[in-house]
């Protein structure tokens, strides 16, 4: 496991929403922070191939407590 810089990739206005950045065998992960979920996945992390991927997916990163609150067409509208 190789560590990415949240410093260096992730825009500032995101960066309280993360844990860890890393690369493996399997591609990179963004562990989110317990309170935020991807709207995409449902899930705490985000998994992609390449850094750029995971850069695109940040514009899912919503609060549990909000997404719980969404219908369909605010989620569709987050994932354009």
């Amino acid at each position: 496991m190789k560590q990415i810089s949240i410093e260096k990739y992730i825009p500032k206005k995101h960066r309280h929403k993360v844990v860890d950045f890393y690369k493996d065998i399997d591609g990179c992960w963004l562990d989110l922070h317990p309170d935020y979920i991807s709207s995409l996945t449902e899930a705490t992390s985000i998994h992609e191939d390449t850094i750029n991927e995971v850069k695109k997916q940040l514009k899912t990163i919503v609060l549990k407590s909000d997404f719980e609150k969404m219908n369909r067409e605010q989620l569709n509208n987050l994932m354009k």
